[in-house]
């Protein structure tokens, strides 16, 4: 049984919090201050999930990858079909004159087929990426530790892979660089950035490397709790000063690699934290941080559709609230889906016993 650390489930709670923040936030600069910071939430999960894989002899199976592999399809097929549920569904709603066929045509094609295979880009709903891409991220070390120049260069293979999404996502403008492939004769587009080797895999092995010298990066005590939160405080406005200055969106920014490693460093310091609301984080961590990643896309098109039937859209206690009402609805949610799931797994182990 794999291992539970209480602080890792803390900065998962509030990693998946993040994400939530990233795709439903304020208005202005404040909210893309918000925005911004909160890029950290996807890459820690992908480090989180490179570091378990493998076990306290630093060792990993084609067996348990499979299995995980196997799980994160399932979880993947459920919300992929849940999803074009819903965008049928929620489009009828709001359009009862919405064309099914037609709706069902522009986002089931074989374009999108491709986009899906090569970077991860889901038909409908694009945050599913990451099931995907974690899935290539596991698979990919099969590969990896097969060849020994890979094997043993683990971390610098990781910093050039995340050179390289700089290099196409946010500096490709100043360095003359194309970042996007068209598919012709659509006009739908690859964006370089996207390959999983870009924005998923160097973080999934750089939690491996981690993993492989936890007991050699502890024993250095270079900084004190205090200091780790001071510099994640820096890494944070060092991504807000670096979304200035390249005058564009990115999902990463050198401030966000620097604050991810800095995270885990944090959670793995000696004793848990000691912060208001520990228990629920935790428990938000371990039990709800998936669904509250998968379905609070879901929620937030509702949430704003109730409010448009109460004509609040534009009332600025909502636009300013919005983001926490979403958010506690899809925690809420979440914990359905956990109780839910927790009764029938009660229900079955009475059976057999």
């Amino acid at each position: 049984m794999q291992e539970r650390h209480s602080n890792i489930d803390v900065l998962k709670a509030i990693s998946c919090i993040a994400v939530v923040l990233i795709h439903y936030n304020f208005p202005g600069g404040w909210g893309t201050t918000v925005k911004t910071i909160c890029r950290v939430g996807v890459p820690f999960f992908f480090f989180v999930s490179g570091y378990f894989l493998l076990n306290k002899q630093g060792c990993f199976s084609i067996e348990t990858i499979m299995r995980k592999c196997k799980h994160i399809l399932q979880i993947l097929i459920t919300a992929s079909l849940f999803y074009l549920v819903f965008f049928v569904g929620f489009n009828l709603l709001v359009r009862p004159s919405f064309d099914v066929m037609v709706g069902l045509q522009e986002r089931v094609n074989i374009y999108r087929v491709i986009k899906l295979i090569l970077t991860n880009d889901p038909f409908v709903y694009g945050h599913l990426w990451f099931l995907s891409a974690l899935i290539y991220s596991y698979l990919s070390c099969i590969a990896i530790f097969r060849i020994k120049l890979l094997k043993d260069n683990l971390f610098i293979t990781s910093v050039v892979l995340l050179m390289g999404f700089l290099i196409f996502s946010n500096y490709n403008t100043v360095l003359g660089l194309r970042n996007v492939i068209p598919l012709q004769p659509s006009k739908q587009l690859l964006l370089i950035g996207h390959f999983f080797v870009f924005r998923a895999l160097p973080f999934f092995l750089l939690g491996i490397v981690f993993r492989q010298n936890e007991e050699r990066i502890r024993s250095l005590n270079i900084l004190s709790k205090g200091n780790i939160i001071l510099f994640i405080v820096i890494g944070s406005l060092l991504s807000v000063v670096e979304r200035g200055l390249i005058g564009k969106e990115s999902q990463y920014y050198i401030g966000t690699y620097m604050v991810m490693f800095l995270m885990f460093a944090l959670a793995l310091e000696k004793g848990n934290f000691k912060v208001p609301f520990i228990k629920p984080l935790s428990f938000l961590g371990e039990n709800l941080s998936t669904d509250v990643y998968i379905y609070h896309f879901a929620i937030g098109p509702l949430v704003g559709f109730a409010a448009g039937k109460l004509r609040i859209l534009g009332n600025p206690v909502y636009i300013y609230s919005k983001a926490f009402v979403i958010l506690l609805a899809t925690i809420i949610f979440a914990y359905l889906i956990w109780s839910v799931k927790e009764y029938f797994h009660a229900a079955k182990v009475n059976v057999s016993k």
